[in-house]
């Protein structure tokens, strides 16, 4: 009879156990919990003073039973402390840490090959990602949603035309990527990988203007970050033009040298500068075939009226009919009275700052 008796007992204190514990689940003030659980703890002990008759060695037994069950149990609640919680842990998914992992891991084991035109043409013309490494470092992620040849030959042009670096140290690897690349923004996340990894130096022409299109008339009064590509690899203005001798328009000799440049050649638009029609209609008469781009300049603005100005910024040329000093000015040709005037500067740089980066894909060119 005793063990019978046992299990009924016990049956009869897990169940009122389990009534206490489905009440405890309600968000109550902490006296109120404590009350709900001493109420919990009188019928175990009421029935454990019935039960003394029996013997003790299953009295034993069943109290031992009874003390388990009377353990508090720790969960996330609004008033318990998560901490407390040893079975329990948060997951974050993060769907685009895989993806970066994924990408960085297909990276990996590909051998950059040198950025020539011959190896670029060879690529099919798809979208996707790339990496340029820089005398072996690796300095530049980038993606191409347009074809991924159009892309790397942009910076395979603009490196060509820089001075302090030479387009043959410049290597690079890619993964095709059919995805959406806009909506995956694959470059964003090997950057923030890549930057977590390395800091600043993961992927330094991330940081610092190198993929950038012309950033507009609105920059070129503001002085270039030090670190700056521009500033760092100013534009070559040795860069020899191809000339075909005889008289040739301003405005069509200005045409032929921007698209032979590999850095941008910014002039004053008709649209805008409508005295700049008559300016661009003046003959020069050209006698040489090669002529680097510094004396193209000269001859140009001594072709146009007084008060043009032609100025050689970090990165790019452009030309106006303004006589300014710009802070990040090279070289100024300035059109006076008595002729050209050439005064050359020292950079006026600003402090050194992360430069944030346009899109891959705008291709477009402010004027």
């Amino acid at each position: 009879m005793a063990l019978p008796l046992a299990r009924v007992i016990f049956g009869r204190i897990v169940l009122v156990r389990g009534l206490c514990a489905a009440r405890a689940r309600r968000p109550v003030s902490g006296a109120a919990r404590a009350r709900a659980q001493e109420g919990c703890a009188r019928p175990a002990r009421a029935g454990l003073k019935t039960y003394r008759k029996s013997s003790r060695a299953q009295f034993d037994a069943l109290e031992a039973a009874t003390r388990t069950q009377v353990v508090p149990h720790h969960r996330r609640t609004d008033y318990g402390p998560a901490s407390m919680n040893t079975h329990v842990a948060d997951f974050k998914l993060s769907i685009t840490k895989a993806l970066a992992d994924q990408l960085a891991e297909r990276l990996r084991p590909l051998q950059p090959h040198p950025l020539t035109e011959e190896a670029v043409d060879d690529l099919e013309r798809r979208s996707g990602v790339y990496l340029l490494y820089h005398s072996g470092d690796r300095v530049y992620v980038g993606k191409a949603q347009q074809p991924l040849p159009t892309r790397l030959k942009q910076h395979w042009h603009k490196l060509r035309g820089r001075e302090g670096i030479s387009v043959s140290d410049v290597s690079f690897v890619a993964l095709y990527v059919d995805e959406d690349l806009d909506a995956v923004a694959p470059e964003k996340l090997l950057i923030r990988r890549y930057r977590y990894e390395g800091g600043r130096d993961g992927v330094p022409w991330n940081v610092n203007g190198f993929g950038n299109k012309d950033p507009g008339r609105n920059r070129d009064r503001s002085a270039v970050e030090s670190n700056h590509f521009d500033a760092q690899y100013p534009a070559n203005l040795n860069w020899e033009l191809d000339l075909t001798p005889g008289a040739h328009s301003v405005g069509d000799l200005l045409a032929d040298a921007k698209q032979q440049l590999p850095y941008n050649l910014r002039f004053a638009r008709i649209r805008d500068v409508p005295e700049a029609r008559a300016a661009y209609q003046t003959l020069i008469d050209v006698t040489t075939s090669r002529l680097h781009m510094s004396d193209f300049m000269a001859m140009i603005v001594e072709a146009l009226p007084e008060s043009w100005q032609a100025t050689a910024l970090p990165g790019y040329v452009i030309l106006y009919n303004q006589l300014y000093e710009f802070p990040s000015a090279r070289i100024l040709w300035q059109r006076r009275e008595r002729g050209v005037y050439v005064l050359r500067k020292d950079m006026e740089l600003a402090p050194p700052m992360d430069i944030a980066e346009e899109s891959d894909d705008d291709t477009s060119s402010a004027s």
